[in-house]
């Protein structure tokens, strides 16, 4: 799995996960900001890792194990973009492979996941030179009218 994103509370973590079979899987890590956790030091954003995933009690997904790989060479605010756009249990192999491979290109990532960059306007003017996308909204926007938008609303094509 591809760690995408982690959200800490008290003592717990949850773990934005990307699998090659599921897609995005949130999970729940008990008690792994511990000083005495062996989790913690596995999941970080852009890590690769090998994970025993365990269904819990309520139906939500537990991390049993973790050992990280390598770290891949993803940036981290586009890796938490990415977690934003991903639904839960929707795999997509082939943008797994692209960024297990550290082929990381928002224009091929909306294509993928069915925005096509290549054939789309501007829903605010109509252009078809389309700089960004909004995540909110799902819409495509030119340079100028792009400039609405808080920058960490868009992704940057």
């Amino acid at each position: 799995a591809i760690v995408l994103d982690t959200k800490s509370t008290d003592l717990d973590i949850l773990a934005s996960l990307f699998t090659f079979n599921f897609g995005k899987i949130i999970c729940h890590l008990k008690s792994a900001r511990k000083i005495t956790s062996k989790l913690k030091g596995h999941i970080s954003s852009g890590n690769l890792v090998v994970a025993r995933i365990i269904l819990g009690r309520q139906g939500g997904f537990k991390l049993a194990d973790v050992l990280k790989e390598k770290k891949l060479n993803l940036d981290f605010s586009d890796l938490y973009l990415l977690d934003k756009l991903l639904p839960e249990l929707d795999p997509e192999k082939i943008l797994y492979n692209k960024l297990e491979n550290n082929e990381f290109n928002w224009s091929n990532i909306l294509e993928i996941l069915g925005w096509s960059p290549k054939e789309s306007q501007c829903s605010i003017c109509g252009s078809f030179n389309v700089f960004a996308f909004n995540i909110g909204s799902q819409s495509f926007f030119c340079q100028k009218c792009s400039l609405r938008f808080k920058k960490n609303e868009l992704i940057y094509l």
